[in-house]
């Protein structure tokens, strides 16, 4: 099963939560019902997704 868009970016946004609230990771995955496999998955991502954040806004070699 093929998650659509929104289940995507509701796992994004379950991640970023999860950065702010100060909890552990486990703790966090505990309080929120979300299988630990499930949650090392997205944040997998989001960190994929953030480092091509990142990459877009730097300055291309030798465009100086």
């Amino acid at each position: 099963m093929r998650l659509g868009e929104n289940d995507r970016k509701a796992m994004m946004s379950m991640i970023g939560q999860w950065q702010k609230s100060g909890l552990r990771q486990k703790d966090f995955y505990q309080q929120h019902n979300i299988a630990a496999h499930v949650f090392y998955y997205w944040l997998k991502c989001f960190k994929k997704q953030q480092t091509i954040k990142v990459d877009k806004q730097l300055p291309k070699a030798g465009s100086f």
